[in-house]
């Protein structure tokens, strides 16, 4: 998670320009500089919004006291790895992107973006040639 807000992968970027059909910026300095080249294909973007929701609302289970503490099967001699059951049920919360998305969103406008995709629909198709706005992407968007 954190890996997206460095530097060198400009997770969130990348993640701002899918939301807006963008080609990544290397394509569009190296033909013209002046004008903003979308992609058709609905596809990406409705990925990008899928993550951006999944990320703001992970799915996280909060184990009952009570069943936790029966149904872990792990002797406290035994060690617990940090991609296991009981690990989860240890520290529920170390699965919540929640907070860092919230920043991400605000540091790199991703909510304006989000705003200006559900208002002002890019064209799609395979040619870009529907221009109705797409209820997949729309409802993954305001998830």
């Amino acid at each position: 998670m954190n890996a997206l807000g460095q530097a060198d992968t400009a997770g969130w970027t990348k993640l701002r320009d899918a939301l807006q059909g963008e080609f990544p910026p290397v394509y569009i300095t190296s033909i013209c500089s002046s004008f903003r080249l979308t992609d058709p294909d609905i596809t990406v973007r409705r990925k990008a919004a899928f993550l951006l929701n999944t990320l703001l609302h992970p799915a996280q289970e909060i184990p009952n006291a009570e069943a936790s503490s029966s149904s872990l099967h792990t002797p406290d001699s035994q060690p617990i790895f940090a991609n296991s059951h009981a690990a989860h049920l240890r520290q529920p919360e170390r699965t919540n992107t929640s907070t860092l998305t919230l920043a991400a969103l605000q540091e790199y406008k991703i909510i304006t973006t989000v705003v200006e995709a559900l208002t002002n629909p890019l064209p799609y198709g395979e040619d870009g040639d529907n221009l109705e706005p797409d209820t997949d992407f729309e409802e993954k968007c305001v998830g």
